[in-house]
Formats: C-alpha cells, structure tokens, sequence
C-alpha cells in the first residue's frame, strides 16, 4: 500500500492543484473529474476530446506526479431519459478513453444524489442499467469504473450496497470509510464493501459530517489500515480530503499524511 494525494482538497485549476500536491512532497494524484472543481469536467472531454486531453497531458507531465486513479461524477444516473442516457454514455467513454491516454487503470464514480422524494426501489431499478453502461464504457476501452459507496445516494447503507452487489456480480468499488462513519456505523459492519475494493479513499469523518479536520473524527485510522491488510488490500490509498469554506485544505492533506505514513511501514 502506499498513499496517493487526491485533487479533491483543492479547486483550483487542474496545473495549480497538481503544482501544489507534488509542493507538499506527494509522487502520486488522483484526479478529479466532476464539475465544479474546475479541473477536468467529463462533459467539456466529451466535447472536445483531443484538445481537453491535450492540457491535462500537460499538466501532469509538467507536474512530475504519477496519476493513481480518476475520481468521476457522470449525469445523474436516476435519471433515465433519452438525452441524458446518451450524455452519460457519452462522458463514461471519454473519461474512459482518457484514462488510457494517462495510463491510469481504475476510476471510481459517483452514485447519484439521493432523491428522498422517490421510492428507493424506483432508484435502484433506475440505477443499474445506468451503472452497466458506464462499467462497459470502461471494458470496451481496457479500464475499470469503479462505484464509491456514498453517503446521501441510494447506495449508502449496508443492505442497500449488498442488493447492488446482488444485482452486480462484477461490480467493484472504491471504499471511503468517511461515508459509513457519517453515519455511525461500526467498521465491522462494512468489512464486506472491502472485499470488493479496488481502490481506497480515506479522510476522517463523524456521525453526520462525511468530513471532519483530521483528529476530529470518528475514524480509526490503525484500524482500517490492519482492516484493509486483513482483506488482502495492496493498492493505493488516497488521501480525500475536502476544500475548506476559504479554498485548499492542504493542511488537512498533510495531517493525514503524518497519521498514515507511520501505520503503513
């Protein structure tokens, strides 16, 4: 295992993230596609994919950094009209082809917001041939997507993750614990999300607050790493945290560093 730095702590343009990760002495990023962050957005790589690809070439090449995996929010995938239905796929397959050019192998993506005005079965049902176009968007272009468990999505508790598994044999995730401590529950209790786990998160996080300073939280930070050794987990760990209100949390990215870095020698 070894730890990777995810853009996420930050939302500035993509070059000054990277710029700022590789500062704090970090060889690996994650980046963030989702909108908003201002670093890749999947619908402008859609669009214009050679031009898009090209200044995200640049920017990593000019950071030095080596990308460990993509983190990706594509239209809502509860949402099952025509247009965006083709919108999705669309994204999902220039993300995917995006990966390849970067050479990254895995990206986890975003579940869908939560409608608590809808019938959880109304969004499972919507949900899973929306989940299987994205995952073979990434098959047919050599990569994997990879769903995160989230809290506030219709994927976010224990019995609603074991039903998409069910329903998703080949299915697998990114595992963040921040989401299941958000809402309180015991570790144990999520030991079977691991055993799908091809990628790590990892921020600290209490009942209620998928992102606490770290310390501040309910996380404990020996014990996931002795979890994620016990289900035989060998890849990278990504530190995910979330902007403050005033902009980069870079402080909170290095606190975490000195936690984990003594737990994984």
């Amino acid at each position: 295992m070894h730890l990777s730095c995810s853009c996420s702590a930050w939302k500035s343009p993509l070059p000054d993230t990277l710029a700022a990760i590789k500062g704090i002495g970090f060889t690996h990023a994650d980046l963030i596609a989702i909108p908003g962050w201002n670093q890749i957005v999947p619908a402008a790589v859609a669009a214009d994919f050679e031009t898009e690809t090209a200044a995200i070439e640049a920017a990593v090449a000019s950071s030095g950094l080596m990308v460990a995996a993509l983190n990706c929010a594509f239209p809502s995938p509860q949402q099952r009209d025509a247009e965006t239905n083709a919108d999705r796929r669309a994204q999902a397959r220039a993300i995917a082809r995006l990966m390849g050019r970067l050479g990254v192998g895995l990206a986890s993506f975003y579940p869908g917001f939560r409608q608590r005005d809808r019938a959880w079965e109304d969004l499972f049902e919507a949900s899973l041939p929306s989940y299987r176009e994205i995952l073979e968007a990434g098959r047919e272009a050599g990569v994997e997507f990879l769903l995160e468990p989230h809290a506030n999505t219709p994927f976010e508790t224990p019995d609603e993750i074991r039903r998409l598994f069910e329903a998703l044999p080949e299915l697998r995730v990114a595992y963040d614990p921040s989401h299941f401590a958000a809402q309180n529950l015991p570790p144990a209790e999520t030991h079977f999300v691991l055993q799908r786990a091809a990628h790590v998160h990892i921020r600290d996080a209490g009942p209620g607050k998928i992102h606490l300073p770290c310390g501040e939280g309910t996380i404990d930070f020996a014990g996931f790493v002795a979890d994620l050794r016990s289900h035989g987990y060998d890849g990278p760990i990504a530190i995910e945290a979330l902007p403050g209100k005033d902009g980069a949390n870079e402080a909170d990215v290095i606190r975490l560093r000195e936690t984990l870095t003594p737990l994984l020698d």
